[in-house]
C-alpha cells in the first residue's frame, strides 16, 4: 500500500491511476507503456516511479483496486449482483432444483 499523501499527492496519485485505466482501455495492458500514462497524465517518471515505485505492475494493481471500489456503491445501492462462479442463478428465486 502507498504512503501517507498530503491531498494534493493524493490527487495526482489518482489522476495518474485514472489516466492508466483510460490508456489501459485504450490499448490494452500487454500494449499499454509507462510513457502511454506519463503522456496521458502529464506527469514525469519521477513522479510516476514516487507513487508507483514497482512501476507497471504497481500501477496496475492500483487501477483494478480503483475499479473494484467503484462497484462496490453499485451494489449497497441496490443493483442487481452478479451470481458467484458455480452458483445457480435461479436459487433463492423459488426455481426448482
Amino acid at each position: 500500500m502507498h504512503k501517507e499523501l498530503t491531498a494534493k499527492g493524493e490527487a495526482t496519485r489518482n489522476r495518474i491511476v485514472e489516466g492508466a485505466a483510460v490508456v489501459l482501455r485504450e490499448k490494452g495492458v500487454s500494449a499499454a507503456t509507462l510513457d502511454d500514462v506519463m503522456a496521458r497524465t502529464q506527469t514525469s517518471k519521477s513522479q510516476l516511479f514516487h507513487y508507483f515505485p514497482a512501476g507497471k505492475d504497481e500501477l496496475l494493481l492500483a487501477v483494478a483496486h480503483g475499479l473494484g471500489r467503484g462497484v462496490r456503491p453499485a451494489r449497497r445501492a441496490g443493483q442487481r449482483d452478479l451470481p458467484q462462479c458455480g452458483a445457480d442463478p435461479r436459487a433463492g428465486r423459488g426455481a426448482p432444483r
